[in-house]
This record gives structure tokens, C-alpha cells and sequence, in this order.
């Protein structure tokens, strides 16, 4: 008797472990995806607005939280992609410029610079599509 409770203790500690970490794995893996501007584009708007709120730290009850790094680097592409959405292409490309001019005193700074090129990058991937069409 024991032992059947011993392993459904078990068994409910692993499930609690594994469902906390549901919303942390699906942002990471859009942002560590080898194109996560395609990852993201097939998201729903829904399912990013929730990821998103995720991101930015609002608690989902049982769920871990994700580092400062993917959360930055989440919010970002979440913001840009929603905003790809709604944007006319002229809109689009006023933005990401905007947006780019924001990233350069980062990428100058000091520090650990990599996300701020990441994003640079997801900029210029947004910018080619929109000329390819």
C-alpha cells in the first residue's frame, strides 16, 4: 500500500513539475526557433497576447517564470509580430525603423549586448519580407 502511494505522490509531482513549465517552453521555443519570426507568425493572436502577459511577468498560477534574457527577447517579437498584424505595410516599415533606432543605444552600450542584436536581426527579417513581398 505504500508503495502505490509512495509512486502516486510521485506521480502528482512530476505532472506539477512538467505543467510548470507549459507557457516557459512555448516561449522558448519561438525565440530559439531557427526562423522564430515564422514561429511566431503562426501563433494565433490570442495565444501570443496570453504568452505575452506571460512574458511579461504576470503570473500564470503553477507556472515558472521565464529569465530577464527570453523575456525581453519574448516581448519584443510578440510586440512586433501583433504590430505586423494589425499595421499596414507602410505603418509596418515606419515602425521597425522606430524601432531599430531604439535598439542602437543598447547594441553601443556595455554589457551583454546579444539580445539587442538578436532582435536587430529579427528587425532586418521583417524588413526583407516586407520588400519580397
Amino acid at each position: 500500500m505504500r508503495k502505490v502511494m509512495f509512486i502516486a505522490v510521485l506521480a502528482m509531482a512530476a505532472m506539477t513539475v512538467w505543467a510548470g513549465t507549459e507557457y516557459r517552453d512555448e516561449c522558448r521555443k519561438i525565440i530559439y526557433a531557427v526562423q522564430p519570426v515564422d514561429e511566431i507568425g503562426r501563433v494565433s493572436n490570442d495565444r501570443i497576447r496570453a504568452l505575452a502577459r506571460f512574458a511579461l511577468g504576470i503570473a500564470v498560477e503553477g507556472q515558472d517564470q521565464l529569465n530577464e534574457t527570453d523575456a525581453l527577447l519574448f516581448s519584443f517579437l510578440s510586440r512586433v509580430d501583433m504590430r505586423r498584424r494589425a499595421a499596414t505595410a507602410n505603418e509596418f516599415s515606419l515602425f521597425l525603423q522606430e524601432e531599430r533606432e531604439k535598439l542602437q543605444p543598447y547594441i553601443r552600450g556595455r554589457g551583454d549586448v546579444t539580445p539587442y542584436i538578436k532582435m536587430d536581426g529579427w528587425i532586418d527579417i521583417y524588413q526583407l519580407r516586407l520588400i519580397t513581398g
